[in-house]
Parts: C-alpha cells; structure tokens; sequence
C-alpha cells in the first residue's frame, strides 16, 4: 500500500526547514557582525574549531571546520563555528565592540588587557554568563564592577590582578563566585 503526504503536510516540512535555516543564517550574520566590530575596535577573535573540543585552552594548529574547504570560503567560518574567545590587547575595546559581544553566544573566554577599560566599559559584561575565563588584568576596574563581575557565576578563572579592585572587593567576589579561581594581587 502507498502512503501519500498530503500537501499540507508538506507545506508544513518546508515551513519548517525555512525558518530553521533562516534562524542558522541570521545567527551566522549576527556574528559575522560582532567580528567585523571587535576586529574595527582593536579586537580578536578565535573559533571553537581552532582548539581541541572546543576547548580554549588547548589550541589546535590544524583545526578546521568539518566542512568542505569551498563552502567554507564561500560563506565563511561564521556559518559553521561559534566564536569561543574574544581578546583586545593593543588597543582599548571600542564601545561598539564591547555592544557586540552579546552576539557571541558560545563566548567563553574573554581578555581585556587595556588600562583605558574601566567601570563604566564593564557593564557592558552584563549578561555573558556563558563566559568560563575573564581576563582583566591591568584594567582601571574598581569596585563599583563587582556586581556584574558577581552575575558571571559560570567563571572558572577570573584575573583582576592589577586593577583597583580593593581586598574587600575581593573577598566578595571570593564569596560570592566561590567555584572560581581569582587571581589579585
């Protein structure tokens, strides 16, 4: 016995697969993007193929996505790895980058060695719980970040040697993100 699909069945499997692939391309655009702007504000970027599983710590020379090198250079990384560290080291993050790295929804390290960054360019770390590694070495952040910094409840280490954050700040950060390594001094 046939079975046939009826129309509306069908109709319904399009619609299906249409909205999916246009949820994976916009997320595509929105981080080619956010790339485009950390790249303009003295940023880096580094994608999750570029490391042993993923892994941020161990970086892998000849990683790639496992995709056919020419559909890789006809749309890009975007579309088949998420960005997994973002760093600025030369130059202080614009404020567009800083806007942008919401738009890295598998973000898990982040480095900020810029003494021009301070509280008020920290709020824009509100929300990237996701984050396991917050470098912030050597930055003008002080106290009044200890409140976004204590959101970050996924951080594994977090670096704030060098800023202003005093000893009481750290003993609440120590408090409040007790699975974390910091490193002060």
């Amino acid at each position: 016995m046939k079975r046939r699909v009826s129309l509306r069945v069908m109709l319904a499997a399009v619609a299906v697969l249409a909205v999916g692939l246009a949820w994976w391309v916009n997320s595509a655009r929105r981080q080619r993007a956010a790339v485009a702007a950390v790249q303009k504000g003295g940023g880096g970027v580094a994608y999750a193929h570029q490391f042993v599983n993923g892994d941020p710590r161990v970086p892998d020379p000849n990683g790639r996505p496992p995709i056919p090198d020419w559909l890789r250079t006809k749309l890009g990384d975007d579309f088949f790895s998420d960005v997994i560290v973002v760093g600025f080291t030369d130059r202080g993050p614009s404020q567009e980058a800083l806007r942008q790295l919401r738009s890295f929804g598998g973000l898990r390290s982040l480095y900020i060695a810029d003494p021009a960054f301070g509280d008020v360019e920290a709020r824009h770390l509100h929300g990237l719980s996701q984050l396991e590694e917050l470098y912030l070495g050597s930055t003008r952040i002080g106290d009044a970040s200890i409140p976004v910094l204590e959101e970050l409840g996924g951080l594994k280490e977090l670096n704030i040697g060098g800023t202003r954050i005093s000893n009481d700040g750290m003993v609440r950060l120590q408090r409040s993100l007790p699975g974390t390594r910091i490193t002060h001094y």
